[in-house]
């Protein structure tokens, strides 16, 4: 990912798939967000119905998601507190192996399987992801940078242990007039929070279903709209309703890159033909 970053590949790909492709792969990953935030909310009711109103009350009142995120994790965390009988979740045990861990190098046939296999989902996941935080800060984004600065720490969490670092719809995107700084004060008051080992003991009082109503208002009201809108009126006649159709649908139930995959092969198929 790195390299395909460095020869500014990403780029080049959304150039060459147009408007209609990328906002319908952009409206998919709103329908995408909708899913997880409405199974999210079956999973633990009570907070992901709190969650779900105080987000949307939120959002229509003060079309801000950083307060919209902020208010509807706090109230339905408190909510959580106070209802959830399920005690074990507060009485967890951190883990016990949590420092840094340097792995032994391994090359071998699945390894280079599973790394074209997360290239291919995180072409898809830095063109969606990026334009979606760069709609939402109002900032032009260059998705190369991003996928070189997202490798880079993808590489060096691997190499000591930890989980991928993706790119990721971030709320900070839109805390104008510095959505930047805001993401870098954030990662530092994080990086804070992982150093002191706080962390496990946050997460006892707050749910999973707390994201939820933020989700949906990301998903359904902020992302979706907009660029299905574009989708299927940025092209002419019926290429532009099929394949930005196609490339939505397909990316809600799979992933953005087979979804702009999908959108790329109906718009061949559609000139060939003569569509």
């Amino acid at each position: 990912m790195f390299v395909i970053g460095a020869f500014g590949a990403l780029e080049m790909i959304i150039d060459w798939i147009g408007p209609v492709i990328s906002n319908g792969m952009m409206a998919g990953v709103g329908i995408m967000l909708t899913k997880v935030a409405w199974d999210m909310a079956k999973g633990d009711k009570i907070p992901g119905i709190v969650s779900f109103a105080t987000g949307l009350i939120t959002y229509l009142a003060t079309q801000d998601l950083v307060y919209t995120i902020t208010i509807s994790v706090i109230l339905s965390s408190i909510v959580a507190f106070f209802t959830s009988r399920d005690k074990e979740t507060k009485e967890k045990k951190p883990f016990v192996n949590d420092r840094f861990q340097r792995l032994q190098f391994v090359m071998n046939p699945m390894v280079i399987r599973g790394a074209l296999a997360m290239v291919c989902l995180n072409i898809g996941a830095n063109i969606a992801f990026g334009n979606i935080n760069s709609d939402i800060a109002g900032r032009d984004v260059n998705v190369d940078i991003l996928a070189m600065i997202s490798s880079l720490a993808d590489m060096a969490s691997s190499f000591f242990g930890g989980g991928p670092v993706e790119v990721v719809i971030s709320a900070t995107a839109s805390a104008p007039p510095h959505p930047v700084w805001s993401g870098v004060v954030m990662m530092a008051i994080m990086a804070v929070i992982l150093l002191l080992k706080l962390l496990p003991k946050i997460g006892k009082y707050i749910p999973t279903a707390s994201i939820a109503g933020f989700l949906f208002v990301l998903g359904a009201i902020v992302t979706l709209p907009g660029n299905a809108a574009a989708a299927l009126t940025a092209g002419e006649g019926s290429q532009s309703i099929v394949g930005g159709a196609i490339t939505m649908v397909v990316t809600a139930i799979t992933d953005p890159f087979l979804g702009m995959l999908s959108g790329v092969v109906i718009e061949f198929l559609m000139k060939i033909l003569g569509f």
